[in-house]
């Protein structure tokens, strides 16, 4: 038998894997566990229930914010740009997967009673839109105002565009102080 000697053979060890950093994965499960553990899911469901049960109210923000309107296309917009300025308080306001959960949660429930609206605020033309009427503008929520006269129909209605400008404003302040009230940790 044919014996080598491999003693003064030295093997180069590749890129040692760090083991203390979490894959992506694995730092989202310790993100929602956290949030679990302190509460702030719970909240997060309790939160996208309430601004849900608002959209529904009789005196509640579509209705009594600004201006009461009677125009379908109009009320139906107004209902989309409160889904939207509500996710996009949600996503501003709390941690990723908190977000993510009121979101969810706040989808369903309009969802479940309101297919039509839902439709409309998930259409990747109107979301669009709003995304890019929620970069700052001149004057704030200028083009949000913009893009929700476009989307009833009359880009170029000033009275409309002023509309969409305070319902952003109105809804904005709303979610927030919602987000407020549900005290995350």
């Amino acid at each position: 038998m044919f014996v080598v000697d491999d003693s003064d053979m030295k093997i180069a060890a590749g890129p040692k894997a760090d083991v203390s950093q979490p894959d992506d994965g694995e730092a989202a499960a310790m993100e929602f566990l956290t949030h679990k553990t302190n509460g702030n899911i719970e909240k997060a469901y309790g939160l996208g229930k309430k601004v849900a049960e608002s959209f529904f109210a009789p005196d509640g923000p579509i209705t009594r914010f600004c201006e009461n309107t009677q125009e379908e296309e109009v009320i139906l917009q107004k209902k989309v740009l409160f889904t939207f300025v509500a996710e996009l308080v949600f996503h501003n306001e709390l941690a990723s997967v908190v977000a993510e959960t009121a979101e969810q949660e706040l989808i369903a429930r309009i969802g479940e009673k309101d297919p039509e609206t839902m439709a409309r605020a998930v259409d990747s033309t109107t979301r669009s839109y709003y995304q890019l009427g929620a970069k700052k503008g001149r004057v704030p929520y200028e083009n949000m105002g913009k893009a929700f006269a476009k989307l009833c129909g009359k880009p170029n209605d000033e009275a409309l565009s002023q509309l969409g400008q305070c319902l952003t404003k109105e809804y904005a302040h709303f979610c927030h102080t919602a987000v407020e009230e549900a005290q995350f940790h």
